[in-house]
């Protein structure tokens, strides 16, 4: 795979290379609330304020 960008961070008389690659796939993370009594998923009811509904 080839780099898309190539440059470096200078830190003193430290010089450290950086090659910047494209992504190869996509990922979605997602967190859920679990109850810490047993570990079971926490839902939430949606409820609009005005009126409750």
């Amino acid at each position: 795979m080839r780099a898309i960008w190539k440059g470096s961070i200078s830190f003193g008389l430290i010089n450290i290379p950086i090659a910047l690659y494209p992504a190869t796939r996509k990922e979605e993370l997602r967190f859920r609330l679990l109850r810490a009594k047993d570990l079971s998923p926490v839902n939430y009811k949606r409820v609009a304020k005005a009126d409750g509904k």
